[in-house]
C-alpha cells in the first residue's frame, strides 16, 4: 500500500511540477520497489497459515530496499550539495537489481499465493460452512488478481520496454479506491477465515479431540 501510494504521488508530483520546486521532499525515493515481494510474501503466509507470527528475522527481507533508499538518498542530496547530476537508475546492474528483480521475485510470490489458496480451499471444503465463509477468504482472491495484473504489467515495461505506465497507473488507483472503500464500509473483509481460527485452536490444544468431547458431553448430559 505504502509503495502503491508513493506511486501515485509521484505521477502527481510530475504533473503538477512539484519535482521542479525549490523546496521539495524526495518522497518517491521511499517507494522502493524492493518492498513488495516479501510484504506480499509475509501478507500471504499472515492469511493463510493459522500459526504464522512475523518475526524479527523477517527484518532481513527488507534490507535490500534499505540500502536502495539509503543509496537513493545519499546521491540525492549529493547532487544538490555539489551540483553533480549522477543517477544511479542509468547504471544497468542496478537497475537490473531494483526494477526487473523485484518484478521477477513477485512470480515465485504468486505462484506461493496460489498454492496457499488452493490448500485453503480444501480446507474450507471440509468445513459445512464453507459457503458462508466465502465472503471472508475472497479477499485474497482480491489481491491475488491485483497481484497478478501488476506484475504481468511490470515485466512487461521492466523486462520487454513495454509503455503500459498509464495503465499501472490505473490499476494502482482502482487498487487503493476499492480496498479503501471494502475497509471502510465492509470491516469483516479484513478478518482471515473462520477455518484459520479453528485450526489456529487445534494447533494450540492438540490434546483436545473434540468429536471425542462432544460424545462424552452427550453422554453425561
Amino acid at each position: 500500500m505504502m509503495v502503491a501510494t508513493l506511486e501515485i504521488l509521484h505521477i502527481w508530483g510530475i504533473n503538477m511540477g512539484y519535482h521542479s520546486s525549490e523546496y521539495l521532499i524526495p518522497f518517491w525515493l521511499f517507494g522502493s520497489y524492493l518492498i513488495t515481494p516479501p510484504a506480499a510474501w509475509l501478507f500471504v503466509k499472515s492469511n493463510t497459515q493459522p500459526t504464522f507470527q512475523p518475526k524479527f528475522k523477517h527484518v532481513a527481507f527488507f534490507l535490500p530496499a534499505f540500502i536502495e533508499v539509503s543509496a537513493e538518498l545519499f546521491l540525492y542530496y549529493g547532487n544538490k550539495i555539489f551540483g553533480t547530476d549522477f543517477h544511479l537508475a542509468r547504471n544497468i546492474v542496478w537497475y537490473t537489481f531494483t526494477e526487473k528483480i523485484p518484478a521477477i521475485a513477485m512470480i515465485i510470490v504468486l505462484y506461493f499465493f496460489v498454492k496457499e489458496l488452493k490448500s485453503l480451499n480444501s480446507r474450507l471444503k471440509k468445513v459445512q460452512s464453507s459457503k458462508s465463509d466465502f465472503s471472508q477468504y475472497s479477499r485474497l482472491y482480491f489481491f491475488l488478481i491485483v497481484f497478478s495484473l501488476l506484475t504481468f504489467f511490470w515485466l512487461s515495461v521492466t523486462v520487454f520496454n513495454f509503455e503500459l505506465y498509464s495503465v499501472i497507473e490505473i490499476i494502482l488507483l482502482l487498487f487503493i479506491f476499492i480496498f479503501g472503500y471494502l475497509s471502510y464500509f465492509q470491516p469483516s473483509f479484513n478478518t482471515i477465515p473462520k477455518v484459520l481460527k479453528i485450526d489456529i485452536i487445534k494447533e494450540k490444544f492438540p490434546q483436545f479431540n473434540d468429536e471425542k468431547e462432544l460424545e462424552r458431553l452427550k453422554i453425561l448430559f
